[in-house]
């Protein structure tokens, strides 16, 4: 008779971690990252995550939460590893990728003029910026001024005054 023995010892699969994605982006706008990270074994399901994020173009952030924003100053693919670790230090690590575009650039444009360019003496002009491009947010600035010299102003998208001296109204958007 003969007799063997051996000890098998069995675990939980460890941890998992997912990164979301793929994601899209656009140049110096904020794109949101969201993780989520599970542990299988019951006796750890009451612990809690903290997540490490490697953006891909040279920005760490540790010690941080499952939802992060990053903002990425250059196009490209960029690939983002999370590793999130549970407070009995397990750990999982994953990646996601970012596809980010350049931004376009900030375009105004005046709408809304009298198609003849002349208006009557007394009536009022109601103007509107068009924008596009850039990071939202748009600040408005508008000036008219006759013979070098403002005579009115406004910082609303639109903009309307009425000229009572007969001229050349010279109209300025900026927009920022």
């Amino acid at each position: 008779t003969s007799t063997s023995s051996t000890t098998v010892t069995v675990q939980y699969p460890p941890p998992t971690v997912s990164a979301g994605g793929p994601y899209s982006a656009t140049t110096n706008a904020a794109v949101t990252l969201t993780a989520s990270a599970s542990d299988p074994n019951p006796a750890d399901s009451a612990d809690t995550f903290t997540y490490a994020w490697n953006f891909g173009d040279g920005v760490t952030v540790s010690g941080g939460t499952a939802t992060v924003s990053h903002t990425y100053t250059a196009a490209g693919d960029y690939t983002v590893t999370v590793t999130a670790t549970e407070s009995n230090g397990e750990q999982a690590t994953t990646t996601a990728t970012v596809d980010v575009t350049a931004q376009a650039p900030l375009q105004a444009q005046i709408t809304g003029a009298p198609a003849s360019g002349q208006s009557p003496q007394g009536s009022q002009v109601t103007l509107a910026a068009q924008v596009s491009g850039g990071v939202g947010a748009d600040t408005y600035s508008w000036t008219a001024t006759l013979n070098g010299s403002t005579v009115f102003s406004g910082t609303a998208s639109t903009f309307a005054f009425t000229p009572t001296t007969p001229g050349t109204y010279k109209i300025a958007l900026v927009v920022t």
